[in-house]
């Protein structure tokens, strides 16, 4: 008979020796999305980051800052915080059609 160790827990009670290359991708993926506006910040829950090295930045870029968040749902554990899209500028006309004189 041959046990199977327990899965890693979001309360983090099995850890990994390395970093997790599977979840940094993930997250990495939906954070810079070509179609999303740029991120500035990743939440994640204390389980997964604790499967991350100690030092984000060997594995995140440095703009992107990481906060630990407990109130996020087990699944997927983390969530992209995006910059705001930014105003129009101000001297622009809108566009459309232009109307003359009636």
């Amino acid at each position: 008979m041959t046990t199977i160790p327990a899965a890693p827990s979001d309360t983090g009670e099995q850890r990994t020796a390395g970093p997790q290359p599977k979840l940094r991708d993930d997250i990495l993926t939906q954070a810079f999305r070509s179609e999303a506006a740029a991120p500035v910040a990743v939440h994640i829950r204390p389980g997964l980051r604790r499967l991350l090295p100690a030092d984000p930045g060997t594995v995140f870029p440095t703009t992107l800052r990481l906060v630990v968040d407990a109130d996020l749902p087990l699944a997927p554990g983390f969530e992209i915080h995006r910059a705001p899209p930014s105003a129009p500028d101000a001297g622009c006309a809108p566009s459309g059609p232009e109307r003359g004189p009636r």
